[in-house]
């Protein structure tokens, strides 16, 4: 029987308190703890918390589910107040005040879901299997907001399965009740989603199963884009048109008529956008080619009839660095890709050759001051000595071939670099 809220914007309630208690409920998420009343389930309850965190990773709640989270969520409060007051009066310090309110927010009518595995353990799962009281308060002394519990019974060659889903202090809902033969729980995958689905949903959304998929699917649903979750779209109930496109494709419109609490599955095909052949060379020698992973064997250049964007191109030669070039359109024509020189990427050897630039600008710049210094002498000392003119156009010829060494490494360099564009 449904139980009538108050429509009080918030619960106010005079107790001690600390400011902490406000930002524990500054962010409201349903927390939901699964956990094995029977041992050996690992599997069963690893397939629960997958399940639930995709079909029912959102949950609307009803008056009796919001009534039974606020009284929760009141009594934690409580018990939080009642245990700041006996830490005051242990450590003797100053006792919160009595006049102080704690002032939760109304809860949400819709949450984010979390779900948590409980580790087995024998004794609890004894407690929680014989009584309600139990499951409440272990729900309230973990703050979880509902508990999954997951469960088998042997019956000679087969065994029961059931997945409950238990709301503290108001009801349990039978998930799946089942009989599985060999362990086999994943039998069970379709009907444990189409439950928790309906439990979270309260007919509120409809799920959309996309199989099939091109790869970057992009959907919009009555002309909103639609987030794609594992293969997963959430809608609400009713008719809906779905856009459909991805590169390289005609966009696609399919009309769908969606039942609430329901998983549909909808198969399509996508038609492939024909685009012109193209040409790839290669600017340097004959190399391997690898196209969307495929060898396409050795050769200077390939020819590509009907390339499907986007397209990743792969170049492998002797000598040089793999090349690996993605195109997410078409090239304007045929397309030569430069390879870098596998010499130019070795660490070591890259090391060295800047060693030696380095001596070499050293050295220009040596005899430049070199030829300089020549200069200013002759214009003061022995200016008709054939010493001096020698020295001078020594070292003015030694610093000029200098420096044109020096700028043709750097152009070299330069095309060096050119070549990995």
């Amino acid at each position: 029987m449904a139980k009538s809220l108050a429509p009080a914007i918030c619960i106010v309630i005079l107790v001690f308190s600390t400011p902490l208690l406000f930002a524990a409920e500054a962010e409201q998420t349903y927390h939901v703890g699964i956990i094995a009343t029977t041992p050996n389930l690992d599997t069963a309850v690893q397939m629960v918390l997958s399940v639930g965190t995709v079909y029912g990773k959102n949950i609307y709640l009803d008056d009796d589910e919001t009534f039974a989270l606020d009284t929760s969520r009141v009594k934690v409060s409580l018990l939080q107040a009642q245990s700041e007051i006996a830490k005051a009066y242990t450590s003797h310090t100053a006792v919160p005040d009595a006049t102080q309110k704690i002032e939760l927010p109304p809860i949400e009518r819709q949450m984010n879901v979390v779900y948590e595995q409980v580790q087995y353990n024998e004794n609890l799962a004894a407690a929680l299997s014989e009584s309600k009281e139990a499951q409440t308060w272990y729900a309230e002394q973990n703050d979880y907001d509902a508990l999954i519990l997951v469960k088998t019974e042997k019956l000679k060659d087969f065994e029961r399965f059931q997945v409950q889903w238990v709301i503290p202090n108001e009801r349990t809902i039978d998930l799946v009740d089942a009989v599985v033969q060999n362990g086999y729980y994943q039998a069970l995958h379709d009907q444990l989603a189409n439950a928790i689905l309906q439990t979270t949903s309260k007919g509120n959304l409809a799920s959309v199963y996309l199989e099939n998929l091109p790869s970057g699917l992009h959907v919009q649903s009555d002309s909103e884009t639609i987030p794609l979750t594992n293969n997963l779209l959430f809608l609400s109930p009713g008719e809906h048109t779905l856009t459909l496109t991805a590169p390289s494709y005609q966009p696609m419109e399919i009309k769908v008529s969606l039942k609430a609490n329901e998983i549909h599955h909808l198969s399509f095909t996508l038609d492939a956008i024909k685009f012109k052949s193209i040409t790839l060379h290669s600017d340097v020698s004959k190399v391997n080619w690898f196209v969307q992973g495929k060898d396409l064997g050795n050769s200077l250049s390939i020819s590509l009839l009907e390339p499907i964007y986007p397209l990743v191109v792969t170049m492998v030669g002797d000598g040089f660095e793999k090349k690996v070039v993605q195109l997410d359109t078409p090239p304007k024509g045929d397309l030569t890709i430069h390879l870098l020189s596998g010499e130019l990427s070795d660490p070591t050897i890259l090391k060295d050759a800047q060693k030696d630039f380095y001596k070499r600008l050293r050295n220009t710049i040596l005899w430049f001051q070199a030829y300089v210094g020549s200069v200013a002498l002759s214009q003061i000392y022995a200016t008709d000595s054939p010493l001096w003119q020698i020295g001078v156009v020594g070292t003015s010829s030694l610093a000029l071939v200098s420096t044109i060494a020096l700028v043709m490494e750097m152009f070299s360099y330069e095309a060096s670099a050119g070549i990995g564009n």
